[in-house]
């Protein structure tokens, strides 16, 4: 519990206290507490470093993934030095062949999904995508961009510079 000094006797007595209970004298009453000293004084100060932060950094995190692409595309599309497991490779594709039709034109790969893609979660979407990309990857030595189809719709992307997208 918080604890203030008696002016006239300098014992420490509770902050609340109206009375000092060693000398027993009226204790003059606490001063207000300024705006800035309780949870807006918290909250102001977490805005102001927020502002500081965003003028610190000038450039949007949009602008920095545009400015990095290129070097993206670099390291995607050169991964023919990964070491990856390509039986496993081989299988997982064959699991997804079970899913889809596969086929490929001109260095793209088509999946048409048989199975219902709208049954799936989007992370379990996700994760199909990740798998096909990484086998394809593996077995190929570089990475290429996919299409996913659902009834003649484009459902999902993965892309060695953007990466993977749901669109469905």
């Amino acid at each position: 519990m918080a604890k203030r000094e008696c002016p006239f006797c300098k014992e420490k007595v509770n902050a609340a206290a109206i009375v000092c209970k060693h000398c027993k004298s009226e204790l003059p009453p606490l001063p207000p507490k300024k705006w800035y000293q309780g949870w807006k004084g918290v909250l102001l100060f977490i805005f102001v470093l927020g502002l500081v932060g965003a003028f610190l950094n000038p450039t949007p995190p949009e602008k920095e993934i545009i400015s990095q692409a290129p070097q993206q595309q670099a390291v995607a599309t050169t991964v023919k030095n990964f070491q990856c497991d390509q039986k496993a490779a081989f299988r997982a594709l064959n699991a997804l062949k079970e899913m889809a039709n596969i086929s490929i034109k001109k260095d793209v790969v088509y999946y048409s999904w048989v199975d219902n893609w709208h049954s799936l979660t989007t992370p379990q979407k996700e994760a199909m995508i990740e798998i096909a990309a990484n086998s394809d990857a593996c077995i190929e030595g570089k990475a290429r961009k996919i299409f996913f189809h659902y009834q003649g719709d484009k459902v999902a992307e993965a892309d060695p510079v953007w990466g993977i997208k749901v669109l469905k």
